[in-house]
């Protein structure tokens, strides 16, 4: 499934669902010269230009959206938060705002994913999931691609869905659901290492996630407020678990779960 601030697939094709909005950061006026003044109105004109992406906050506007498991290829979901339907592309690296990386470890943050997931399965009665090398090479590489390429979807510009790429990388991942076999769950989720930014004069302030571990916190939580991704993490069905956290240049965070 896809969404702006996240989507699942656990197989079968679902309906188009609805793009969450994120929160618009505020913008400060500042003094100066009318040539600094000019140059102010070009950084708010770009930052606008790229509506919600540049300002969103990972969480309830970043939510995530899924499909119950089902079989094969991933469809489209609804997140939670108002918005208009479609699939949403990301915003590839470089792209307003620019400034210097954050020093977020995307390694840390999956780690972090990793027990937090765990914990709602634990805290349901369900078994823990192994965390498994070459699922986190398949998580890893999706979220990577997307990050590289400028795109946010269960599909590859070449058209590959989870149950493809898998294949590709030489894993079985099939479920026995009993009418059919499904293929492997996945979890999508768009975020940023902040909250929100604010614009004063020639000057561009963040207010910062506290780190690594809120991060997490905001991705998993996004995901267990939508059915589909709440169903791939809790399906007692699945033993073994990836995941890939990738950061671009711009401070987007682009998270896959895998599950098989």
């Amino acid at each position: 499934m896809v969404g702006r601030g996240g989507a699942g697939a656990g197989g079968r094709r679902g309906r188009r669902g609805r793009f969450g909005r994120g929160r618009r950061g505020r913008f400060g006026r500042g003094r100066g010269s009318r040539r600094e003044i000019a140059a102010a109105a070009a950084i708010v004109a770009a930052a606008l230009a790229v509506t919600a992406y540049a300002v969103a906050a990972p969480g309830a506007g970043d939510g995530g959206a899924g499909a119950a498991p089902g079989a094969g290829d991933g469809g489209a979901g609804a997140a939670p938060g108002a918005g208009d339907g479609g699939a949403g592309a990301a915003p590839g690296a470089g792209r307003f705002p620019v400034r210097a990386e954050s020093g977020f470890d995307g390694g840390l943050v999956e780690m972090h994913v990793y027990e937090m997931t765990n914990a709602e399965r634990a805290g349901r009665g369900l078994g823990e999931l192994e965390r498994i090398a070459a699922i986190d090479a398949l998580a890893r590489g999706h979220s990577r691609d997307m990050a590289a390429r400028g795109y946010f979807s269960h599909d590859t510009p070449e058209g590959l869905d989870p149950a493809g790429r898998a294949r590709a990388a030489g894993l079985d991942c099939r479920r026995d659901v009993g009418s059919h076999y499904a293929g492997p769950g996945e979890n999508l989720h768009q975020a940023h290492t902040y909250s929100s930014y604010m614009v004063k004069g020639l000057t561009l302030s963040y207010a910062w996630l506290g780190g690594e571990e809120e991060l997490a916190r905001g991705l998993v939580d996004g995901w267990m407020g939508s059915p589909g991704h709440r169903g791939n993490i809790l399906d007692p069905r699945y033993v073994g678990i990836g995941i890939g956290v990738a950061i671009t240049g711009s401070e987007e965070v682009l998270a896959t779960q895998n599950f098989c």
